[in-house]
């Protein structure tokens, strides 16, 4: 099983050496780690990115990916964007860990996730779109320090988190703005090319 195996395992994100856990239990089910990612501002390095996935859900899955990407091996799993697809639309849990390597106020965080969801907050969305999005936003109301953590969790039902620290706080209640979430790092137009590729590189491990 990959959850046994990974636990053994920590991974690092090379540019920065933070390292993530291979495994994260969550609510008492094993999240799966498919890959990590480095986000920078022009040069300036800002957070390091571990992306998890609800294993079981996820592994049941994994089939149709295979299927759409004619094979389960690493280099067939990874070409064009069956992956980051698997990952946008697939119905299991899914958690973001940003792992910050300098301090960035809160303005400057609510700033990069306007950016990134400038689609659902603009004035073509429609009405509910953008509130969820405007309330999601607005979320990020503390600002982080190096060495802190920012945990973003989107639930197959459209429910999400964040958790800041030690606190927890429940987002709006939105598939749609689930999706875009995740399309901010694998999506069409994402804040990071290289992220978008290093972020599902381990996705192989779900069909061993």
């Amino acid at each position: 099983m990959l959850g046994s195996l990974a636990r053994a395992e920590p991974v690092s994100e090379p540019a920065t050496g933070v390292a993530f856990e291979s495994t994260r239990t969550v609510d008492g089910r094993p999240y799966a780690l498919l890959g990590t990612g480095l986000r920078k501002k022009v040069v300036v390095k800002v957070y390091a990115m571990a992306l998890y996935v609800d294993e079981t859900d996820a592994r049941r899955s994994f089939p149709a990916l295979a299927a759409r990407a004619k094979g389960s091996d690493h280099a067939r799993l990874t070409s064009e964007d069956h992956a980051q697809q698997f990952v946008l639309y697939g119905s299991f849990g899914k958690l973001a860990v940003l792992h910050f390597v300098r301090d960035v106020g809160k303005e400057k965080i609510r700033e990069a996730f306007e950016d990134g969801l400038g689609e659902e907050l603009s004035d073509k969305a429609p009405a509910d779109a953008r509130q969820a999005a405007q309330a999601f936003v607005a979320l990020f109301d503390q600002d982080i320090k190096e060495g802190e953590e920012v945990v973003v969790r989107t639930f197959p039902d459209g429910r999400i988190e964040i958790q800041q620290g030690s606190r927890k706080t429940a987002g709006p209640h939105s598939p749609r703005l689930a999706r875009a979430i995740w399309g901010v790092w694998l999506g069409a137009k994402p804040i990071s090319t290289d992220m978008r590729k290093t972020l599902i590189d381990r996705i192989d491990l779900l069909g061993r």
